[in-house]
Order: C-alpha cells, then sequence, then structure tokens
C-alpha cells in the first residue's frame, strides 16, 4: 500500500513539475573557455583554476566542468595544489583553501598579508609537513596545513613565480632576477645563473618541470635544463630562438613546452623537439600538466585541451567551463555576439552552441560592440582601437586611421550608430566616422570632460555620458556640445535607451531618468525599480528592460512602473541584447536568456505587487551542488509547509513547518549528505499546493 501512495505521489508530482513550472532566465551553453592558469588533481577530481573565472572542477576527466567558487573571494586563480587532504588555491588576493572539494573555500592567510599568490612546491620526502608559496612579496612557508605562514626568503629579493623541489633542494623561478635554491627548507637562498642569459633586463623564468634528477625551466629565452641542483644551465630550445615559453610539463621521458603557437614535444630532455599541436584551436598555452595518460593544456583565450595519446591529438574539453564576465552583448540578425576577456564568441541559435571568433585580434578583451549593416565593429582597451569584421567574426582588421592609438593608454568604451556615421565613445572624447572606420576625426569641441562611457542617437540628436559629470547634447555631429542636466540628480550615466522620443538614461546608483524634450530635463521614473545600479537599457517594442546589479527589470508604461524579471537569475547585468524571440543578458556568469513573450505575458497578467498571490519559484541554481535557493510567495499569512522527497515519494528532508507571515520568502536547502539525483520539493500553504522537481549533480 506504501508503495503504491509513493507511486501515485510520484505520478502527481511529475504532473505538476511539468505543468507549473514558472518561467525564468536560463543560462546560455557559454561563451566557455576562458584563461586557464593551473590544475590539480586528487583520486578522482580535477581542478582547473581560471583568471576572472575562479576554480572549476571535474568529475569526469574533463568531459563537464562545475564552478566551485563559494567563498573564494578573488577569482584570479594563478595556482592551485593539494597538501594532505585539503586543495589550496593561491590567488591575486592571497591564500585559500578547501577541505571539501570546492565546495566552500576560506582564507588562508595567517602570519602573511594577503600578497598576490603566484605558485605553490611541497616536497614529496617531508610527507607533506611543508608547504611553500611563492608571492609577490618572496616565499613563505607553512608547518601547518596553511594554518600560518612564515617568511622564507632570505636572500631572495624578488617576487616569486615559479617552485619546484629537485630532491631536497627547492628551486624558485623569478620574472627579474633568474633562478634561486634553497637547500635548507627555504632558510636560505643563493643564486644560481650559471648558463642563464647574464645581464638581460627581460629574462623571466616562468615554470618548472622535473624528471628524475633534471630540472628543466620555461623561459623568456626559451628552455634550459640543470642536471645538477642548477649549478650550470643549458639551453635545450634550439627550435625557436628569443622565444617566451610560458609552460613546461614532464611525463616520463617526455618533455612538453607550451608557448605562443602551441605545444613542442621532445623525446630526449629538449635535444630535439617536434610540434604537438593537432587539433589546439587556441595555441596559446599557458599551463601544461600530466596526470597519469592524460595530458591537459590550459590556454590563453580557449580554455582547455586534453590529450590522451602524448600530444598527437588534442580536443577541447570545455563543457560547463563558463567565463564569468561576459562585458559586451550585440544581435546582428540572426547572430549573437559576446565579447569577454578572452576575445569575440559567436552563437547562430540562441546560445546552445558558441564558437570563437578572434582571428585577427591581439588583444582578446572586448568593451564594446557596433552594428552597420553587414559590418561589425570591436572596440576595447591598451590603444588597440577600433577593428571590424565584414564576415560575420571570421576575421578582424585594425580601423583606426584618426584614432589616437598611440596615447599611454587609449581606450574606447561605446558606439552609436546612425546611417553610415559611427560615433566612438572613448577615454578620449568622442570620435566620427562615415566611411567604416576608414577614418576617424575627433568631434570634441568644448568637451569638458573626456571620458565618454555611453552613446546614444536619434535623428540628429547625439547624446554622450562623461563619466560621473551627466550628459551632453549635439544636434551637429558632435561639433558643438551643450550640458544637458537638469533633473540628474545622478550624474554617473552609463547606459543610454531611446523608445520612440523618450530617452532613457540608466545610471550607476540612481536607477533611471528619463527626458521627452532632448535632454533639457530629466526626471527619475524608479518605482518599483529595487536596485539602481543600471548598467544597461534594451528596448522591445514598448517594453524597456534595465539590467542591474541584481537581476533585470520590465517597465512598460515608459518608467513610470517597474516589475522584477529576475527569476533564475541573481547575477550581476552588465548588458542586455534583444532578438526577434529572446531577450540576452551577458552577467558575470556568462550569457542568459529568455523567451521575450515569457515577460510580456507575465508583465501584462501579474499585478505590480508581486506579493498578491501564491506562488512557488524553481529552485536556483538547477541543476545544483550542493546547495540551492528554493522562493515562494505567499498571498497572507499561512501555514506552510515545505518539504522535500526522493523518486520513490519518501520525504528526504523537512525544510518549512511554521506559519508565515505574507509576501516573499526564501530557504537554503544543503544536500551535501544527499546522493546525486533527481528530487522534488512541495510547498503547501493554506489551500494552496504546488511541487516541482530539483536535479542534484555531484
Amino acid at each position: 500500500m506504501k508503495n503504491t501512495l509513493r507511486i501515485i505521489f510520484l505520478m502527481i508530482c511529475l504532473l505538476s513539475s511539468g505543468s507549473q513550472v514558472l518561467a525564468q532566465w536560463l543560462q546560455t551553453n557559454g561563451p566557455t573557455g576562458g584563461e586557464i592558469t593551473c590544475f590539480a588533481w586528487s583520486d578522482t577530481c580535477l581542478f582547473a583554476g581560471s583568471l576572472y573565472d575562479g576554480v572549476f572542477l571535474s568529475t569526469n576527466n574533463g568531459k563537464n566542468w562545475t564552478p566551485v567558487n563559494d567563498g573564494l573571494t578573488n577569482l584570479n586563480v594563478l595556482s592551485l595544489t593539494f597538501s594532505s587532504s585539503n586543495l589550496f588555491a593561491a590567488t591575486e588576493g592571497g591564500i585559500f583553501r578547501t577541505s571539501n572539494n570546492g565546495a566552500s573555500w576560506r582564507g588562508a592567510n595567517g602570519g602573511i598579508s594577503p600578497h598576490t599568490a603566484f605558485t605553490f612546491a611541497r616536497s614529496a620526502n617531508d610527507h607533506g609537513n611543508n608547504l611553500f608559496v611563492g608571492t609577490d612579496g618572496g616565499v613563505f612557508l607553512s608547518t601547518n596545513n596553511g594554518a600560518s605562514w612564515k617568511a622564507a626568503s632570505t636572500g631572495l629579493n624578488s617576487e616569486v613565480k615559479s617552485l619546484a623541489f629537485v630532491d631536497t633542494t627547492l628551486f624558485a623561478g623569478t620574472p627579474s632576477a633568474g633562478m634561486f635554491r634553497s637547500t635548507d627548507n627555504g632558510t636560505d637562498w643563493e643564486p644560481v645563473d650559471n648558463g642563464l642569459p647574464a645581464n638581460d633586463q627581460a629574462f623571466q623564468v616562468f615554470a618548472q618541470a622535473v624528471s628524475g634528477m633534471n630540472l628543466f625551466i620555461a623561459t623568456s629565452r626559451g628552455v634550459f635544463l640543470s642536471t645538477d641542483k642548477g649549478a650550470d644551465w643549458t639551453s635545450v630550445s634550439s627550435w625557436i630562438t628569443d622565444q617566451f615559453v610560458y609552460s613546461i610539463a614532464a611525463n616520463g621521458t617526455d618533455l612538453f613546452a607550451g608557448f605562443n603557437r602551441g605545444v613542442y614535444l621532445s623525446t630526449d630532455n629538449g635535444a630535439n623537439w617536434s610540434p604537438a599541436s593537432d587539433g589546439l584551436t587556441s595555441t596559446d598555452v599557458a599551463i601544461l600538466a600530466v596526470h597519469g595518460t592524460n595530458i591537459m593544456a590550459g590556454t590563453g583565450t580557449g580554455g582547455i585541451f586534453q590529450s590522451t595519446n602524448n600530444g598527437t591529438n588534442w580536443s577541447p574539453t570545455n563543457t560547463g567551463l563558463m567565463r564569468s564576465n561576459v562585458s559586451a552583448l550585440v544581435t546582428s540578425g540572426t547572430t549573437l555576439f559576446a565579447g569577454t576577456a578572452g576575445g569575440v564568441f559567436l552563437s547562430t541559435d540562441d546560445g546552445a552552441n558558441w564558437a570563437g571568433a578572434n582571428a585577427g585580434l591581439t588583444d582578446y578583451l572586448v568593451y564594446a560592440f557596433a552594428v552597420s549593416g553587414t559590418n561589425l565593429f570591436i572596440g576595447g582597451p591598451y590603444n588597440r582601437g577600433v577593428l571590424l569584421s565584414s564576415n560575420n567574426g571570421a576575421n578582424w582588421i585594425p580601423v583606426n586611421a584618426g584614432l589616437p592609438t598611440d596615447a599611454d593608454v587609449f581606450e574606447v568604451y561605446a558606439f552609436a550608430v546612425s546611417g553610415l556615421k559611427i560615433f566612438a565613445g572613448t577615454n578620449g572624447g568622442v570620435f566620427l566616422s562615415t566611411d567604416n572606420g576608414t577614418l576617424w576625426n575627433a568631434v570634441n569641441a568644448n568637451l569638458a570632460y573626456p571620458d565618454v562611457l555611453a552613446l546614444a542617437i536619434s535623428g540628429t540628436d547625439l547624446f554622450a555620458a562623461l563619466y560621473a559629470n551627466g550628459v551632453i547634447h549635439s544636434t551637429d555631429d558632435g561639433t558643438n556640445w551643450s550640458q544637458v542636466n537638469s533633473g540628474l540628480t545622478y550624474k554617473d550615466v552609463r547606459s543610454f535607451a531611446f523608445s520612440g522620443t523618450n530617452l532613457f538614461a540608466g545610471t550607476a546608483g540612481g536607477g533611471v531618468f528619463v527626458s521627452t524634450n532632448e535632454g533639457t530635463n530629466w526626471t527619475a521614473v524608479n518605482n518599483g525599480l529595487t536596485n539602481k545600479y543600471v548598467w544597461s537599457l534594451a528596448i522591445s517594442g514598448p517594453k524597456l528592460f534595465a539590467g542591474t546589479d541584481k537581476g533585470v527589470f520590465l517597465s512598460s508604461n515608459n518608467g513610470a512602473s517597474w516589475i522584477d524579471m529576475s527569476s533564475g537569475l541573481t547575477n550581476r547585468i552588465n548588458n542586455l541584447a534583444v532578438s526577434e524571440t529572446n531577450l540576452f543578458a551577458g552577467t558575470n556568469s556568462g550569457v542568459w536568456k529568455r523567451p521575450l513573450f515569457e515577460m510580456v505575458a507575465s508583465a501584462g497578467t501579474r499585478d505590480p505587487d508581486l506579493l498578491t498571490r501564491y506562488s512557488l519559484d524553481q529552485n536556483f541554481p538547477n541543476p545544483f551542488n550542493p546547495m540551492t535557493v528554493i522562493s515562494y510567495q505567499l498571498a497572507v499569512s499561512s501555514f506552510v509547509t515545505l518539504e522535500v522527497y526522493d523518486v520513490l515519494g519518501t520525504e528526504v528532508k523537512a525544510l518549512v513547518h511554521e506559519r508565515e507571515t505574507a509576501g516573499a520568502h526564501s530557504v537554503t536547502f544543503d544536500a551535501n549528505t544527499f546522493a546525486s539525483g533527481v528530487y522534488f520539493y512541495r510547498l503547501q500553504a493554506g489551500s494552496y499546493v504546488d511541487t516541482k522537481k530539483l536535479v542534484l549533480l555531484k
């Protein structure tokens, strides 16, 4: 009888889950990849550290990845290592430690200030008692599993970016002072540079690899070998001259070296080398690591590649390896483009699949996109200026004539397009091109402040947002400008959007303002906008969307009132883009999407006060590991039970069993002790009952 009831309950759950799932944002499958800096293995877990995106975990040898960053307050991860049962992460914000495979992290900087930590080393001969870390303040040693650290840098006056043991001798590689060694666990250091480039200010040591008693170092002048614990060094990279070799790894008698053109292999201790890059579509190899028969290559722009045949072939293994920060987003026809710190990515199927589009790029950070007919423009930092693609991102060419790209730092933040006119907002003012970027002219007359963060154009009206100094207006293509800030009480404007004759401005702290008279006057329109840091605005017909620090808001009445449309989305919204069917959000955790009809229908049927009815939201995240948040709303004060069941209908966790007030509520379900699989959660409040499905994926 009990089993029959459980089966009936399960059928009810399935029907309920299928028919009442709350519409919400869904994460697309990318952009994937990222700038991979390090790897670490335990018995069943493979970890990858990235610059900007934190730590990722794979439990199936790299086939799938999951971010594990809870408590990791700095996501610029430079090295990973295991010591005893703990995983340590060296970051630009110091040292972190986890004892539960990344489920939660905590700082481990006892005794030292949070230096930038670059690398770890642990001797195989001391049974894990001594853990060393190289930082921008030298070397530190912990003898108590990271609980505290002490300086271990006497005689070593440099930052240290690589550490390695040969037997009991510890070696330190520096970015400016060559190689050092210590034979007394870091108490004293001595330089060991005989045979290395002398008096070469550009000489840097990036990585080390040990094979028996052989120590190899990857440097800005190729690969060097020492067979006598650093007393003498020999160049073993005649295959290339004056080339930066960033990574090196030994696999038995095989030696792999990674640089900005791929991977090379030597089977004779560096005497001879051969290319080993077949399948490496991203050849800027920053890190190499060996584990059994697997060789992992972390790249600067394309994520992770794996070889199971000693480098003969490589395959990308980036599923789930999300880039955390999407800095620009635009749609062009049926193609969606995302700009990241790792370049440009495109999707032609609403985010289901992504591909890199970086041919011709020498710097990969993207600040802004513009579409002009069949031409796509990108703007970015570091004197790169503007690049143009006329073949949907297949390749890019610089179009900078007239731009001050020889300035110390010239950056392009924003674009506006009107017909053949393309305006660029930069840290040097506004520039105009009328010939697809072939030539640019400064249009900065009486421009008091040079940093232009946003642009908007409608007809002959051109508007520019000056960093922390409000809005300026031109009616003659920038020949003359005038300030238009009356009523604009927050002058840090970050985004614009035109809707008919209304101009909306999103600010960093003051919410949204609207002007109905070409900027002559502004009025705040923030009713219902609970987060006033508005980084992006987008228009779809009569609907206005605002991307904020905490989700997306919708107004269908020119900003008079706003509705929170962020169900399933808790990230900062860096940018928004609209296609014919979807609204896309570029966030600090990749690109998300939601069908436009969902939000329009929801906005048309929901009361402005979302708390006037009962509802049960889909848990977020889902799938999850090991914690997820379940949110719900109560129309009136009610006695609430919220319970979790397994697939057999057995209650496994009671989350809520009490009377609660009307309004919004949420509870965290910690499934750390539960097995992976499908579960159901059921809310009962008065006569209201709803059940939804959740998936635990460890």
